[in-house]
């Protein structure tokens, strides 16, 4: 069973409340935790079933949204749309399981997905399929539970999907053969990881810009397939490179758990963000009594010019203090982008 603490972040993130937290429980629930579960005299029900109303009722969102946006009756009562090739493309294109996938990532919900011990060491919670599953599977859990609320499952699949009905939707030929490039000519691909191209545009000129998704990030890359399309030459955006650097520095902050950070290790932690390369300079430090005070100053100066300053009793203590507050800051900041792109550098 889901905790009430996971429930209650679960339906904030949903923007739904559950009358039935057993069904929710079972959204969350894979196949292996459900079959150890009934080992020991439990239900044993899983998602399974869940994920196939969900799955039916996310095409039929799609195609539904997709008829009354881009369907027209004419005078004499025909029905004129797009080809059946575009239409199709859509619905895959929206239903895709690198698409649920990332937007499951996204909002960070597969963290709670009750797993098997076998599942848990082989990380399954991870996996594109776990993570689509599990989208699939909260929709239908929502269609049950909301006593089949189309209106409502709607919007939960433009807020959460981000369904938009933009031309590349549309184009299979633009879609597949971008992907393809993107996937085996960027250089950049592997470092980008699981990627997903949600918008791409082309100018007069055939430039294309193509916003990637990676998790909780979107960038740009820009590139002219007709010029050239080999990995070396193909055109990144300066936000693209400043971001390749963010996903770097996010990769290292992992190494290091800011929960068990205190002053009685902030000043090894702090340093080691700098020898991890979290931060660009080395943070400066200093300790000084002050006569006037009558106790011990002591400041961390960062490569932003940030300054922390501390008072205390003892030199020990004014320092611990300083560099827990530089740490806070330091470990927060590094890796993310500000507004304009530019990645702040510590």
């Amino acid at each position: 069973m889901l905790t009430k603490e996971a429930i209650k972040e679960i339906e904030q993130t949903l923007g739904y409340t559950f009358k039935s937290k057993e069904l929710l429980t079972q959204a969350f629930t894979r196949s292996s935790y459900a079959e150890e579960e009934r080992m020991h005299g439990g239900k044993g029900l899983s998602n399974e079933q869940l994920e196939f109303y969900g799955d039916s009722v996310l095409n039929y969102v799609v195609v539904s949204e997709l008829a009354k946006n881009q369907a027209k009756v004419d005078k004499e009562g025909n029905v004129i749309s797009r080809t059946e090739d575009e239409m199709s493309t859509f619905v895959s294109f929206w239903t895709d399981k690198n698409m649920l996938s990332i937007r499951m990532t996204q909002l960070r919900l597969n963290k709670y997905l009750l797993l098997s011990k076998g599942d848990q060491k082989q990380n399954v919670g991870n996996n594109k399929g776990a993570k689509e599953d599990l989208f699939e599977a909260i929709l239908g859990a929502i269609w049950f539970d909301s006593g089949n609320n189309l209106e409502l499952i709607t919007k939960i699949v433009y807020d959460k999907l981000g369904l938009s009905f933009d031309d590349v939707c549309f184009n299979k030929k633009d879609i597949s053969e971008l992907r393809e490039m993107f996937k085996k000519e960027n250089e950049l691909s592997d470092d980008l990881g699981e990627t997903f191209i949600k918008n791409i545009n082309m100018d007069d000129d055939g430039n294309f810009t193509l916003e990637v998704e990676d998790g909780n990030k979107s960038f740009a890359l820009n590139f002219n397939p007709k010029s050239n399309s080999s990995a070396k030459n193909i055109s990144v955006s300066d936000y693209a490179l400043k971001y390749l650097d963010d996903n770097e520095i996010l990769a290292q902050k992992k190494r290091i758990d800011p929960t068990v950070v205190t002053e009685a290790n902030a000043v090894q932690k702090l340093i080691q963000l700098f020898q991890l390369s979290i931060i660009k300079v080395k943070p400066e430090q200093d300790e000084k009594f002050d006569y006037d005070r009558g106790v011990w100053r002591g400041r961390v100066t960062l490569g932003d010019g940030s300054v922390f300053v501390s008072y205390r009793k003892t030199k020990a203590e004014a320092r611990n203090e300083a560099a827990l507050e530089a740490f806070k800051y330091a470990y927060d900041r590094a890796g993310n982008a500000t507004k304009d792109g530019k990645l702040i550098e510590l």
